[in-house]
Parts: C-alpha cells; sequence; structure tokens
C-alpha cells in the first residue's frame, strides 16, 4: 500500500474542524480521523486519542498522515512479536524461578536432626528471607539477610505437619502454633543506650539508628518436628508467617 492508495473522507465538522475520516482500516487499525490542531491528531472511531497533536509528532501533512496509516500494522505486527517473545521469556524465567523454589523447599523437607534444644530467650544466628508473605518455605529463603534471632515461642509439631507448612505457608501453618501480638514478632534491641526512645526519634537520629541496627534481634518462633530442622518464622506481631528464617551458616 502507498499513501496515494488511501482515501481519506473530508468532512467539515464546524466552522473551526476539518476532518479526515479514513473509513476502510486495515488489519489492525479500525476506521479513524485525523484533524488539525499544531499538527494532525488521529483518533479512532470513538474519538480515543491515538496519536499527534504537536509537531514533535511528525504528523504536519496528511502525506504524513497516510504514511502513519501505511505504517500501522507492521508497527502493530512488530509490537504484538516483541510482546509474545517477551511473554515466552517471563514465562520461562517464572517457571525455572518456581522450579528452584520447589527445590528448595523439598530440601529443606529432608530428615535431619538440627530441631533440638531451643529455648524462649535464646539467641540465634538466622538468615530472614526479606521476601513477606511468602508461599512456601523455598520462596521466603531465596533472598536473605543475616541477623541475630530472638526466640520468643517453640511450639512441637509433627513431621507431617512440617512439611505440610513447607509446602504452604498460608494454609497449612496452623494459628495455635503462634503467638501474635506486641513483642512477639518483629525487629527488637535491648541495648539500654536505646531506653526512653521512641521508634520515631531513633529513626530521625544518625546515631540512634546505627546503635538499633548493630544490636537488633529479629524476634522470632521455631515450630520443631522430630526429625526435620527448625522452622523459623517472624510474625512481625500478626497471627501467620510473616517472613521466614533458616539457621544462618
Amino acid at each position: 500500500m502507498e499513501a496515494k492508495d488511501i482515501k481519506l473522507r473530508r468532512v467539515k465538522e464546524n466552522e473551526f474542524e476539518m476532518r479526515y475520516y479514513y473509513d476502510a482500516g486495515t488489519k489492525h487499525l479500525g476506521a479513524i480521523y485525523a484533524t488539525k490542531h499544531y499538527g494532525y491528531t488521529i483518533y479512532d472511531a470513538e474519538t480515543n486519542h491515538m496519536v499527534g497533536g504537536g509537531y514533535e509528532e511528525n504528523l504536519n501533512t496528511l502525506k504524513d498522515v497516510k504514511n502513519w496509516i501505511i505504517g500501522y500494522d507492521a508497527a502493530e505486527d512488530y509490537r504484538r512479536y516483541e510482546n509474545a517473545h517477551n511473554d515466552a521469556i517471563n514465562e520461562n524465567e517464572w517457571r525455572t524461578e518456581r522450579a528452584i523454589e520447589d527445590a528448595a523447599t523439598e530440601a529443606y523437607k529432608v530428615p535431619c536432626d538440627l530441631a533440638n534444644d531451643y529455648n524462649i530467650g535464646d539467641k540465634i544466628k538466622i538468615a530472614v528471607g526479606i521476601y513477606s508473605k511468602p508461599n512456601k518455605i523455598g520462596e521466603g529463603l531465596k533472598a536473605n539477610t543475616t541477623i541475630i534471632g530472638k526466640i520468643v515461642h517453640t511450639v512441637n509439631i509433627t513431621d507431617a505437619e512440617f512439611d505440610a507448612a513447607c509446602d504452604s505457608l498460608y494454609n497449612n501453618y496452623k494459628e495455635e502454633w503462634i503467638l501474635s501480638g506486641e513483642m512477639k514478632g518483629g525487629i527488637y534491641s535491648d541495648d539500654p543506650r536505646l531506653d526512653g526512645y521512641t521508634w520515631l526519634e531513633i529513626d530521625g537520629n544518625k546515631e540512634l539508628t546505627k546503635i538499633f541496627m548493630d544490636t537488633a534481634n529479629s524476634l522470632i518462633q521455631i515450630a520443631i518436628a522430630p526429625n526435620r530442622r527448625p522452622l523459623i518464622i517472624n510474625t512481625e506481631g500478626y497471627n501467620y508467617p510473616r517472613y521466614v528464617a533458616t539457621l544462618a551458616e
């Protein structure tokens, strides 16, 4: 198709506006019309703005409008190709990511004898997942940061309950395993240099913030199964696993 093949229907809307309709459409383009302001602006049949309105759009003449119509299908074909290509890449990345998370989840359920002798008040080195509200343990632990965890609650569960919770922390982690509320989750420092300060005062003072970060503990709760490693969570005070953690190396 060439510009000379594009037939525009000219309609004078009023004394101020002339419209140029292209009724035939193309493979991807429906009926449109163009009208001139600074440059030509193109609208669809429902008067939705499509392109144009200024000299920067390079629609300064009707020939420019016709060339835009001619190029629309090629541009749309390429856009759809790019979207399909990117969707395929994203789908592949998503499947790869899920496979990694599933493998990590299965690895966490391998029988071991690490879940022993955890007492209220003990402090242990843990790697806390950075993703909030993970679905599976493998998702929650795929990126983490190391911190000291202070145990505020423990609960004994079966191996089967442990495995089910690892597979679905929301559906299978039972509320009765958790203590919720103040000082049952979150990040806390008991450094005496912070006594008397509110969190807003600590957060607004660089020196106090550093003291907090250097001495902070993650308040953790541990579900202990006979033949599994500890299932460590930080509820942040909620009644579900907000963050999960594993023992740090």
